[in-house]
């Protein structure tokens, strides 16, 4: 199965995330099952915090809440940005995950965060579209409530 149809055809699962300080800012890093990288940015943790008004001050509680909401995620392309890179769009319950997919590297970066609240018609909808597609999931595995 290559890194495309992981992230797109089916839920990746992600329970423990590795913290590093990149220099710039940490970041944090997920493995999937299927040994697919996703690459969270210190920008995609302050925007979680700052936009959901967590008031939370260390990396580690930022880190703790958002992988408390999200070890589930759904990506849905958005568009390509040139051969085997997509931008995608994630779907969690507290907003969307925006980033980048190279599928040659089976890595996958979250850029951004933007709660619901923030959500423009279109992307409510991709929003939607995404639930629906992991509500396919809910009865075929305990890991989602």
């Amino acid at each position: 199965m290559d890194i495309h149809d992981t992230y797109h055809k089916r839920n990746v699962v992600c329970s423990a995330m590795l913290i590093y300080h990149n220099g710039k800012g940490h970041a944090g890093i997920t493995l999937t099952p299927e040994m697919n990288i996703i690459y969270h940015t210190g920008h995609f943790f302050e925007r979680y915090n700052e936009r959901l008004n967590l008031g939370l001050k260390t990396i580690p509680d930022i880190i703790r809440a958002y992988m408390s909401e999200s070890s589930r995620y759904e990506f849905k392309d958005i568009e390509d940005v040139s051969p085997g890179i997509y931008k995608v769009f994630c779907s969690i319950s507290s907003g969307i995950v925006l980033g980048t997919l190279n599928k040659s590297l089976r890595l996958m970066k979250a850029n951004t965060f933007i709660p619901n609240a923030m959500l423009s018609k279109n992307q409510h909808e991709i929003k939607n579209q995404c639930i629906d597609v992991l509500e396919k999931y809910k009865y075929t595995s305990g890991l989602l409530n």
